[in-house]
């Protein structure tokens, strides 16, 4: 795994868990309001593995949870390992993503791998690659769905980014059951 980040102790990024979140280098999309833009590129400082699970082992018994985010934390090839790990220590576990890679998502669920998930919803269907790079909303819609048919505990989220209008918005929440 590839971090490039860690905050200690977190009470709102995981609902009613004390967690800390750890945050993977790289993603697939180049939101133009990303406020991780550093995890984009890649660049800055990174946190070893061995690192983040030192960290974790030290916290036992203090966190309850652990918010694997990104960047994009799909995109690392470990990623199923690295929570098999967190899980043996006894961590609830959540995943925040965005939805491009419904099947691995959807197979962390079924592994039972995560206790919660959260999928952003970077824009409405018409703008997703102007606002992210890539069009990509249909994956996303994907990967809402199949965690709706699994009865999955999870999340759909947005940014309230400069220029989303209040009908966009609008048609936004109506592309979801």
């Amino acid at each position: 795994m590839r971090f490039g980040g860690i905050q200690k102790t977190s009470t709102i990024d995981f609902p009613g868990v004390l967690s800390c979140v750890l945050f993977t280098r790289g993603c697939d999309l180049n939101c133009f309001y990303c406020h991780n833009r550093e995890l984009i590129e890649g660049i800055g400082p990174e946190i070893s593995e061995d690192e983040a699970l030192s960290f974790l082992r030290r916290r036992q018994g203090l966190l309850d949870g652990v918010v694997v985010s990104g960047g994009e934390p799909t995109l690392q090839p470990d990623l199923s390992q690295f929570l098999n790990l967190c899980k043996g220590m006894g961590y609830k576990l959540k995943l925040d993503t965005n939805g491009q890679r419904p099947g691995l998502t959807e197979q962390l669920w079924q592994q039972e791998l995560l206790n919660y998930i959260a999928v952003d919803v970077k824009a409405p269907e018409a703008e997703y690659a102007e606002i992210c790079g890539v069009s990509g909303f249909e994956k996303t819609r994907e990967t809402i769905l199949a965690l709706l048919k699994r009865g999955a505990h999870f999340e759909a989220r947005t940014t309230l980014y400069p220029g989303l209008s209040i009908e966009e918005l609008e048609e936004l929440l109506s592309s979801f059951p």
